[in-house]
């Protein structure tokens, strides 16, 4: 019972996302918000392996998934999160989104060679089927592909390939230890590359 509360809690979290996203970028840039995500994710990782005492040791190999990994799962897949949100609703984003787990067990099946069963196969057909008829409001093959649309799936994709990366990754140090390794890695650059790309103010409108 308390695994399934977890995972509810786990969805609700990750649904709220896409809402306090979509209000957060009427005050912020996109680019500036998805820095500021990361600051905040970075101390909070940070802080909790130094009190733990779970802080390790780099090696060459852990690098060279680190630096792929940070620039799909990190730089490619925030940036196009709430640039992507930034043209279109919540609810559709998350919807694209949620097409995520099909793709990453597609790729799982291509490059870790894992099982991609008949029963598989076709829930992610009944699913990818829901999501279009619900992105395209019932108009059935008249489907208007938007900008924001494309974005989104850009950074579903994203989010894909870094969850295979980050399998290979994992089998060296846990899951907290390489999120932390991940935010720590891009947080200087990213929001080093926000400041120049998109000057502000500080001003709230």
């Amino acid at each position: 019972m308390r695994t399934y509360l977890l995972l509810i809690f786990c969805a609700t979290l990750y649904g709220s996302n896409f809402v306090f996203g979509s209000l957060l970028l009427q005050e912020f840039p996109a680019m500036h918000l998805s820095a500021y995500r990361l600051v905040i994710s970075s101390v909070f990782l940070m802080g909790y392996l130094i009190l733990s005492r779970r802080m390790i040791r780099l090696t060459a190999r852990d690098i060279m998934y680190l630096i792929p990994i940070a620039f799909i799962g990190m730089l490619l897949h925030q940036v196009s999160f709430f640039t992507g949100l930034q043209t279109i609703d919540a609810t559709t984003a998350s919807l694209i989104l949620s097409l995520s787990p099909i793709f990453t067990a597609i790729l799982a099946k291509v490059f870790l060679r894992e099982t991609f069963t008949l029963r598989m196969a076709v829930g992610s057909l009944v699913a990818l089927t829901g999501v279009f008829f619900v992105v395209s409001q019932g108009k059935g093959l008249h489907l208007s592909l938007t900008t924001g649309m494309g974005i989104m799936f850009i950074c579903m994709l994203a989010f894909s390939g870094s969850t295979i990366l980050m399998r290979k990754l994992t089998q060296k140090m846990d899951a907290l230890q390489a999120a932390a390794c991940l935010y720590v890695r891009w947080l200087y650059g990213k929001s080093r590359m926000s400041r120049a790309l998109i000057p502000w103010d500080g001003g709230f409108s």
